[in-house]
């Protein structure tokens, strides 16, 4: 039996409605998507500035053997210095980037660190990474607005210099009409995108956390891992924009509720849950192994992992210079002017770091140490490569 046809009226009706519903949604996924592409291309930059170097030998063949038995390509993986043990993944299979830190090599033996490059190496396989990228995106989107007025504020504060300006009645007027609107962008959406980003983070490190050792067939390793960084105690003092990348939880929080990862020894119960029972002895050992690792080795100056705040994410120089591939050969100069004396050949394909200079031409470093002036007129095309990779000859 058919039915009858709904009327006119209520079909436009319907129609406007949903076009209505689309359009709002696209408007609210724009935004998310210009910084989900904004966030991504932060990589090589980022990795930069916290002064990233290339592993060694004997990491870069761990990390090969374990790409091997997860049947995905060999990640890059760098190290970064800082005293903080911790790591992170970013990036896709074929393009991917593991980064760890000094004090997680030097407080790791060779499984611990195993377990936690198979763990990094789980989220790349389970494009947890991909996800981190649009969680990050969608949490910034809505928490945008109150980063935005306390940079304002903090500015005001900066520069008022003493003086108060006049209180402004109409405006409290309007800040009390829109009140609830005020309420839901600067207190509600904020705490909904911390409390999403809390959830989707702490399931997925389990599942890594279970994928690491069943890679690996030795869960142990990773649960002294975890335990060691859980005695250190050190937190990296990482932005909440991106502490769900992290390995270790990177940011000082008493609330589960809004964490980004589950606490140590859930992790732990989770393994032996999942593998079996393990010694507390082991445990207790590995733990008392982190607490003497902080007292042996004191807090850096200088962190490498640490970014102001979550603006500071899009919006920190490339100060590193970025790397860039030549299309088409040309001359390096040692001045802005291509009358002065030539310090080395461009060909095509060579890699050059460029450095951001407005004017004819670009400043840059060749592979073999050359820094010179490169007319614009040489065509250059982006890489996803940081400026240690050219200088180590890659």
């Amino acid at each position: 039996m058919l039915s009858a046809p709904l009327p006119v009226g209520v079909s436009l009706a319907f129609s406007a409605g949903a076009m209505a519903v689309a359009a709002s949604v696209a408007l609210m996924l724009a935004p998310c998507l210009v910084l989900w592409g904004m966030l991504s291309n932060q990589t090589p930059k980022m990795l930069g500035i916290f002064g990233a170097r290339l592993a060694g030998e004997t990491e870069q063949r761990l990390l090969e053997n374990l790409s091997i038995g997860a049947g995905l390509p060999k990640p890059k993986l760098f190290v970064i210095e800082s005293g903080a043990p911790n790591a992170f993944a970013i990036g896709v299979p074929g393009h991917a980037i593991i980064g760890v830190t000094r004090a997680l090599l030097d407080l790791l033996d060779h499984q611990e660190l195993e377990g936690v490059l198979a763990h990094e190496l789980s989220h790349i396989g389970n494009r947890d990474t991909q996800l981190n990228d649009v969680v990050a995106a969608l949490v910034l989107f809505m928490q945008l607005p109150q980063l935005l007025r306390r940079r304002r504020a903090s500015i005001e504060q900066q520069t008022r210099l003493g003086y108060e300006p006049l209180p402004n009645v109409w405006g409290r007027a309007v800040w009390l009409l829109l009140s609830p609107l005020w309420c839901y962008i600067f207190l509600l959406a904020p705490l909904l995108g911390a409390l999403l980003r809390g959830v989707i983070s702490r399931d997925r490190e389990l599942l890594a956390d279970a994928d690491a050792a069943l890679l690996t067939r030795y869960p142990e390793g990773l649960i002294r891992a975890l335990a060691k960084i859980e005695g250190v105690g050190r937190l990296v003092g990482a932005t909440p924009a991106v502490a769900h990348f992290y390995f270790a939880d990177a940011v000082a929080t008493k609330d589960d509720v809004f964490g980004t990862h589950p606490n140590v020894s859930q992790r732990i119960a989770r393994l032996v849950e999942i593998h079996g029972e393990i010694s507390p002895e082991i445990v207790k050992s590995a733990v008392e192994a982190g607490a003497r690792f902080a007292r042996e080795h004191p807090v850096w100056d200088g962190d490498g992992l640490q970014v102001q705040d979550e603006l500071s994410v899009l919006n920190m120089g490339n100060v590193m210079g970025k790397v860039y591939r030549a299309v088409s050969p040309g001359c390096v100069y040692d001045k802005a002017d291509v009358k002065s004396a030539v310090l080395a050949q461009v060909t095509q394909g060579s890699l050059l770091v460029v450095f951001d200079d407005p004017g004819a031409f670009r400043q840059v470093l060749t592979a073999r140490g050359v820094f010179g002036y490169l007319p614009r007129r040489v065509r250059l095309e982006a890489t996803d490569m940081i400026p240690a990779e050219v200088r180590g000859g890659r």
